[in-house]
């Protein structure tokens, strides 16, 4: 929703010290324009700022324009001189980009004569920033608002923190198209800097005054979030966000979860917004699941998607998909699932995400054909430069196979059909996959390079799981002999050409041989229980 710009002058403290602080170096003798543009930052405890842009142009009359927020309020308070008219646009009009939080102020304006200065119009626009800066004691990072103004003016940051806050030493950085310039603090907790271009973000690693942090728990369920108190709504909102869409994970995977933990973090200054999330796999083990709090920023949807993907890696892990084996197959679910659930949730974000990796899709084709076996070297004990290369290859081969055989349904079928039975190579997955799709994926495979062996058409498979059944020792009875009767179905629906039927029948036939013993043990245990039993009864013990 468009707010209206509010045009009043209502006299504030802080308004005649920023105005007074600027006019005396504006003066000028004649038509050039010294157009300005001074964002005043002032962050408190929290993290919110309070965002003050001043403008200041010593022409009679001139239009200019800023970027003003989109969907928050906002005020303009003419200072000096007089605004004659004012329109709210889309950023791409003026600079090429859509900026999703962003839109345009464009006006026009006269100014005033001021006694020993000249001609001065002088206008501010004040709004508040949430999550200026995220916080988690005792580090915090600051990224500021999207800073855009006519290009024809000058622009100036001055930033201040809280008394006690101190700028951490090297973690001060101008952005700008794409470029940093480091920058040196005025004091410890004061950044002051003249901007090169009409277009920037100032990103500033700091440390609190405050060194422990204040942990909440929340519950639902069998989730946990731990939370500092600051951010204890959005972590609700995750909560809410896991109840809504678990009965429909659990119903995509065939199993369930419990006691799963989650909790925000703060990422290194160099990688703020390029780790949403993360799961970690130490020790045999999986990890809580860690989300990026810089992501509450983002577009709504960014950070709900960013939730399911780790969830859906505690599911694959419950299955028994190891991520030193099948990181990819990881990694693609993850994001597939969780773009395409954002999506059905109706979240602008997870559309903003599909469309971002479908054209990153397009350029990984063009660079790598469809050779993509680098996906099955990538390990957690791999760290790529590239890895956006791989988070999007391993989309692509997982998205596109749902393309080819149902969507979420085939992946349902599939996740059915394995049951929790740990895959231990790319051949059994592919074998399994095709068990999903009733029809052969490995040609599919390995058009992208996998090179996987085609068991599901394979009577050479089918000969060595008739060894291994006919291996079993006999004493296995009756397992032995069912699990042999499945074996023989299967080769006589095999002969017929009925693969979806022979393929049924190996799965029950390698079930029950490997489940013998157990099985075995348990009817031996039951026979001589009840035969214990029926003595003791004869005997007048019942």
């Amino acid at each position: 929703m468009r707010r209206p710009v509010k045009l009043q002058v209502p006299v504030v403290l802080i308004i005649c010290i920023l105005s007074s602080s600027v006019l005396p170096s504006l003066a000028n003798t004649g038509s050039e324009d010294d157009s300005v543009y001074i964002y005043k930052i002032l962050i408190d405890d929290d993290g919110e700022a309070l965002v003050i842009i001043n403008y200041t142009s010593t022409l009679a009359s001139g239009s200019s324009w800023v970027f003003v927020p989109k969907f928050q309020s906002w005020e303009n308070i003419t200072v000096k001189g007089q605004l004659t008219g004012w329109d709210i646009c889309e950023t791409k009009d003026f600079v090429g980009t859509e900026y999703y939080f962003y839109n345009v102020l464009n006006f026009t304006y006269i100014g005033e004569v001021v006694e020993g200065v000249g001609t001065v119009f002088q206008l501010i626009i004040k709004f508040n920033f949430t999550t200026a800066a995220i916080i988690i004691e005792p580090e915090g990072i600051f990224y500021s608002p999207q800073i855009g103004f006519d290009e024809k003016s000058k622009g100036e940051v001055d930033i201040f923190f809280p008394t006690g806050f101190n700028i951490n030493e090297g973690e001060a950085i101008l952005i700008e198209n794409y470029n940093t310039y480091p920058i040196t603090p005025s004091s410890p907790n004061r950044l002051h800097c003249k901007l090169k271009g009409n277009m920037a973000r100032v990103q500033i690693g700091f440390q609190t005054k405050t060194q422990q942090p204040e942990i909440i728990t929340l519950k639902e369920g069998d989730f946990t979030f731990e939370t500092v108190t600051r951010y204890k709504s959005y972590a609700l909102e995750i909560l809410y966000l896991y109840k809504k869409v678990y009965s429909n994970l659990t119903s995509l995977f065939h199993t369930n979860l419990s006691n799963i933990k989650v909790q925000f973090f703060i990422p290194d200054f160099d990688s703020l917004m390029k780790i949403g999330g993360y799961v970690p796999f130490t020790g045999g083990k999986l990890g809580d699941i860690h989300i990026n709090v810089i992501f509450t920023r983002f577009p709504k949807g960014y950070i709900e998607v960013t939730a399911i993907h780790e969830l859906v890696h505690h599911f694959l892990w419950k299955l028994g998909f190891s991520p030193y084996t099948f990181l990819w197959f990881h990694e693609g679910m993850a994001q597939y699932v969780s773009i395409e659930i954002g999506i059905s949730l109706g979240y602008d974000g997870a559309q903003i995400i599909k469309k971002n990796i479908e054209d990153r899709v397009i350029d990984l084709l063009s660079r790598y054909g469809n050779n993509l076996d680098f996906l099955l070297r990538w390990s957690p004990n791999i760290r790529p430069t590239d890895i956006g290369t791989l988070y999007t290859a391993a989309y692509y081969v997982v998205s596109r196979l749902a393309e080819y055989f149902g969507g979420f349904a085939y992946y349902s079928r599939f996740f059915k059909i394995i049951g929790g039975r740990r895959i231990s190579n790319k051949n059994i997955l592919a074998y399994y996959l095709s068990l999903a799709a009733n029809t052969s994926v490995a040609p599919i495979l390995n058009n992208w390079g996998f090179n996987v062996e085609d068991l599901y058409k394979q009577p050479e498979f089918f000969l060595l799981v008739g060894r291994f059944i006919m291996e079993l020792n006999p004493m296995l009875q009756p397992y032995q002999y069912i699990s042999e009767q499945f074996y023989k179905w299967a080769l006589r629906n095999l002969q017929r050409n009925n693969i979806p039927r022979a393929n049924l029948y190996i799965i029950i036939a390698i079930l029950i041989a490997e489940l013998s013993f157990l099985l075995t043990v348990i009817t031996a245990s039951s026979v001589i229980l009840l035969a214990i039993l029926y003595t003791l009864k004869r005997k007048g013990v019942f």
